[in-house]
C-alpha cells in the first residue's frame, strides 16, 4: 500500500446499495482501526471515475436495473478491474458478487495475494 491508510472504496452506494451493504465498507474500517492500521472509506458515486489506487473494494446488492447501471459504469471506468489486476480485494455482496462475475467473468476465489490482505481483517484472537 502506497501510504499508511488502507483506503476502501465503497463501488456506487448510490445504485449498488439497495441492502444497506455500505456498512461493509465501516465494518472493514473498523476492524482496521481496532488493529491499530488506519483506514478510510472512499466512497465512488455514478457521478465518479473508479479509482484504481485504492487498497480495498466493496461491491453491494442491488436490484436488476441498478444491476446495469453499475455494469455500464464498471465497464466505462475500469479503476476496479485494474486494481483487482494488480491484487486489490473485492468483497462483493449479492448483486454485487453477479456483476463482478459479469465485469470479469471469473470465478469468486480470491488469489494468493487476495487472501494476504483479507487475513488482516481476521479478529484478533
Amino acid at each position: 500500500m502506497a501510504d499508511s491508510t488502507v483506503r476502501i472504496g465503497l463501488v456506487l452506494p448510490d445504485v449498488m446499495g439497495t441492502y444497506g451493504d455500505g456498512g461493509n465498507a465501516v465494518v472493514l474500517r473498523q476492524r482496521l482501526l481496532l488493529r491499530g492500521i488506519d483506514a478510510s472509506i472512499v466512497e465512488i458515486t455514478l457521478s465518479d471515475p473508479v479509482p484504481a489506487s485504492l487498497d480495498i473494494y466493496t461491491l453491494g446488492g442491488a436490484e436488476d436495473y441498478a444491476q446495469r447501471l453499475a455494469t455500464k459504469h464498471l465497464l466505462r471506468y475500469p479503476g476496479l478491474q485494474q486494481a483487482v489486476s494488480r491484487g486489490a480485494p473485492v468483497l462483493a455482496i449479492c448483486g454485487g458478487v453477479q456483476e463482478w462475475r459479469r465485469i470479469r467473468r471469473l470465478s469468486i476465489c480470491p488469489s494468493a495475494a487476495q487472501r494476504r490482505h483479507l487475513q488482516a481483517l481476521e479478529p484478533p484472537r
